[in-house]
C-alpha cells in the first residue's frame, strides 16, 4: 500500500465512523426503532412520562400523545385521540348541538382503567367550553327478542365520563 492509499483509508475510516455515529442518530430517535432511554426522550419531548410502562405500549401512549398535543379541538380530532387510546373499539358518535358530543365505546374486553386514560384524554382533546361525555359499555348488551330458547338481558356495567369544560 502507497502513502496516498494510506493516507486515503484515514480519511474513509473516520468519515465511516461519522456515517455509522450519524445513522445512529437518526434510527434511534425514531419511535418506532428508538429503545429505552432513546424512548424516554421522546416521551419528555412530547410530554409523555414511562410511568412503568413497557417500549411497546410506551411507543404507542407517545403516538397519542402527539395526536393530542396536535388536537384543535374538533369533534374529528376527539375521536382520533379516542382511536389511540381504545383501539379495536367501535366508537358511536353522537353531537350535540351548540357544544357537545357523546362518544359511546363498544368492547367486551378492554379493562375499565382504558376508558379512565381514554376519558381523561378525551378531555384534553376537546375544546375549552364542550361538553364531552365518554359512554364506556365494559360488557356488550347481550338481547334475545322473546321466544329464544333461554332468553336473558345481560346487563352492561356502564362507565360514564363528563367533561363539560367549566373548570
Amino acid at each position: 500500500m502507497n502513502d496516498l492509499e494510506k493516507l486515503l483509508t484515514t480519511y474513509t475510516e473516520e468519515t465511516q465512523e461519522l456515517e455509522t455515529a450519524a445513522q445512529e442518530v437518526l434510527v434511534d430517535r425514531w419511535i418506532d426503532t428508538a429503545v429505552g432511554i432513546q424512548l424516554d426522550g421522546l416521551g419528555q419531548i412530547v410530554g409523555r412520562a414511562r410511568d412503568g410502562t413497557g417500549d411497546v405500549t410506551y411507543r404507542k401512549l407517545i403516538r397519542a400523545q402527539i395526536a393530542l398535543n396536535l388536537s384543535t379541538g374538533t369533534v374529528q380530532d376527539v375521536v382520533s385521540v379516542l382511536e389511540f387510546f381504545l383501539p379495536g373499539v367501535t366508537l358511536i358518535l353522537k353531537q350535540e348541538y351548540p357544544a357537545a358530543f357523546t362518544v359511546s365505546a363498544l368492547n367486551d374486553a378492554l379493562p375499565t382503567s382504558s376508558a379512565t386514560i381514554a376519558a381523561e384524554a378525551m378531555g384534553q382533546a376537546r375544546a375549552a367550553g364542550v361538553r364531552a361525555l365518554l359512554h364506556y359499555f365494559s360488557t356488550l348488551p347481550i338481547f334475545y327478542l322473546d321466544g329464544y330458547n333461554g332468553a336473558t338481558f345481560d346487563g352492561p356495567s356502564l362507565f360514564t365520563a363528563t367533561l363539560d369544560g367549566r373548570g
